[in-house]
């Protein structure tokens, strides 16, 4: 049988660490598992440097260098470049199909594309500012008006997107995320000094819809009843958003309760989630939601906000709480804290 001869553009995907990175990297391992297709990416060599050597001795790359450094003029680019590439007679020749893992813009090209969008939070959330929203959802709209097909990474986020847009619903998929990278989580480093069972985790970004601020009044609500609770490790990138985190921590004296880690690595991650009491995840918007599936592979306890999203992935693997009230929240982590394992 003829092999698919797909090209990936990895223009803005700017880290594999990212849920973004998880989703390609994972996708991209199931492709050359099946061995039907043919795997192109275009790429920069940051990202490069990333990737796994088994999945670069597998797939062809093309480096298509921007010597730009301004983060706009460069995503400006690196648009420029996609449409040319789309259109390039060569490459309708050499391939079947472009996808685009991220919510970017798409115009109409001859190169059929796919593109793939993880959530609709600049429609359901006020994550974004106001200009970034109109942006995103400008791009979302492109999407919908140009591309071949559409993959979405949960039935959620394909309800959420059909709700937004005229989008045709024979044009949208859902391909949820492949964890085939979790083959590579080894927990062999013993140097990190982690007392199993001693703390709760939560693991991703600071924005507003991870809801984080129900963690600060759920050790407020603690400390008020006179309740004692594991301190919980937060990893994830030192944000604005973050830093905002941090200074209500330290207005309401719960620093001892915190502990941030901005710098873990892939070989040290698994240890959090193995050790860990149990791995906390309080967002109130996700398109899938990766992390308590990583928590869940290396055998952690999931405590989960009760969205549809959520429930739609982990129904029957986690116990969840009512994301707006810290007294259901602290009731569960009470009762995890009084567990001996």
């Amino acid at each position: 049988m003829k092999k698919k001869r797909l090209v990936i553009s990895c223009y803005v995907t700017e880290s594999l660490s990212t849920g973004v990175g998880r989703y390609l990297e994972g996708y991209i391992e199931h492709l050359l598992e099946l061995n039907t297709t043919d795997i192109t990416l275009l790429l920069s060599n940051e990202l490069k440097q990333q990737f796994d050597s088994r999945i670069l001795h597998k797939v062809e790359i093309i480096d298509l260098r921007i010597g730009i450094k301004n983060r706009l003029f460069k995503r400006l680019a690196y648009y420029w470049k996609q449409w040319f590439f789309q259109n390039s007679s060569s490459n309708l020749d050499n391939y079947d199909e472009l996808w685009i893992p991220n919510t970017v813009p798409i115009f109409k090209g001859k190169l059929a594309v796919k593109v793939t969008i993880h959530d609709l939070a600049e429609f359901d959330t006020k994550t974004y500012s106001n200009w970034n929203g109109l942006i995103r959802k400008l791009f979302v709209y492109s999407i919908v008006k140009n591309a071949n097909q559409i993959s979405v990474v949960s039935e959620f986020s394909k309800q959420r997107l059909l709700a937004n847009t005229s989008v045709n619903e024979g044009n949208v998929i859902v391909e949820k995320p492949k964890f085939t990278y979790l083959k590579r989580f080894k927990t062999t480093r013993k140097d990190l000094e982690l007392n199993p069972r001693s703390f709760f985790l939560y693991v991703g970004r600071f924005s507003k819809n991870k809801n984080l601020q129900i963690l600060v009044k759920v050790y407020e609500l603690a400390k008020k009843l006179n309740y004692t609770l594991l301190p919980i490790v937060l990893v994830g990138p030192n944000s604005k958003d973050c830093k905002s985190l941090k200074q209500e921590i330290k207005t309401k004296q719960l620093e001892s309760h915190f502990h941030f880690k901005h710098f873990i690595t892939d070989e040290e991650l698994p240890i959090y989630y193995k050790l860990t009491k149990a791995f906390i995840y309080p967002s109130k918007y996700e398109g899938f939601g990766l992390p308590p599936q990583e928590a869940l592979f290396m055998g952690a306890k999931l405590i989960l906000s009760n969205i549809p999203v959520l429930i739609e992935n982990y129904r029957e693997k986690a116990v969840f709480f009512n994301e707006d009230s810290e007294e259901d929240l602290l009731r569960i982590l009470l009762r995890f804290y009084n567990v001996s394992s």
